[in-house]
Formats: C-alpha cells, structure tokens, sequence
C-alpha cells in the first residue's frame, strides 16, 4: 500500500521539531537551562523507543487490514510478520541502529557523574541529533520491511 509508505514518511513529523531545537546554541549557564536540557534529552529518548513501537504498530495493522480484505488466515499473517521482522534486510537496519544507540549512550554518560565530560545542555544537542537519524534509519527499515510483504507495493500475490 502506498498510503503506507506516505504513513510511515509522514510520521516523522516530530523529526522536524527535534532538527529546529538543534539549530539554537546550547545555553548552560543557569539551572533552568540545565532543567531543559535533561528534559529534552529524556524527551529524544522516549522519542526513539515510541518511533519503533509505533512503526510496527502501523505495519502489523495495515498487513492485518490487507490479510482480513484478502480473508487470510491468522497463520498467513503470523508467517509474513515473522519474515518482515526477520529479514536479512531488517537486521541490516538494526545494525545501523546500534552504534546510532550505542552513541546516545555515551552522550547521555558524558553529562552524568561526578566528572562529566559534556555539559548536559551539549548532550542534549549531541542525544537530538542522533535521534533524528535513528528514527531515520527507523522510517527507511519499516518502509523495507512492508514491501517485503507486499504492502508498500498493493500487491496481492504475497
């Protein structure tokens, strides 16, 4: 289905908001900046997690669609989910995911602790930024994943 293929695209609409918040300059220099900062970094990790969660949601939702227009049985649908999810290619985008993750994490350690090497405000920057290209990889994996089942193309011979 192209729609969801136009779905998942228009579904990054937050991306935006997170690339204009990472234009402005850092601004450490009071408590409230600071207060910000760690919000924004909680806020670009939730981010991240909901992307995933929701991307599948709206994958599995439209093969149930497209399997209950086509009558379908329920092992039909279990079979092509597993084969979206398991695929050569969705472990690829899994694997541009890690050092994407890998780096977040890092970013969050360097502005915690009693020696931080970033300030929180400079990790926040750092945590957007590379949320913005996780939920990239995120958009391109299930776009892949629904036309390895027959959605992002409106074929039925799946």
């Amino acid at each position: 289905m192209k729609q969801l293929i136009a779905t998942l695209v228009a579904s990054i609409v937050h991306l935006p908001v997170l690339a204009q918040a990472q234009a402005q300059a850092p601004d450490c220099s009071s408590r409230k900046s600071l207060t910000i900062a760690r919000a924004e970094i909680d806020q670009a990790l939730k981010a991240m997690g909901d992307d995933a969660s929701h991307r599948k949601a709206q994958l599995v939702s439209a093969l149930r669609a497209k399997a209950d227009r086509l009558g379908w049985p329920d092992g039909r649908q279990s079979d092509l989910i597993k084969k979206a999810f398991s695929s050569r290619d969705f472990s690829a985008f899994e694997e541009e995911k890690q050092p994407l993750v890998a780096a977040v994490m890092q970013a969050v350690l360097a502005s915690s602790g009693p020696h931080p090497s970033a300030t929180p405000c400079e990790s926040a920057e750092t945590v957007k930024s590379l949320a913005h290209q996780f939920m990239r990889v995120s958009v391109r994996q299930h776009a892949q994943a629904a036309s390895d089942i027959g959605l992002a193309t409106g074929s039925d011979a799946q």
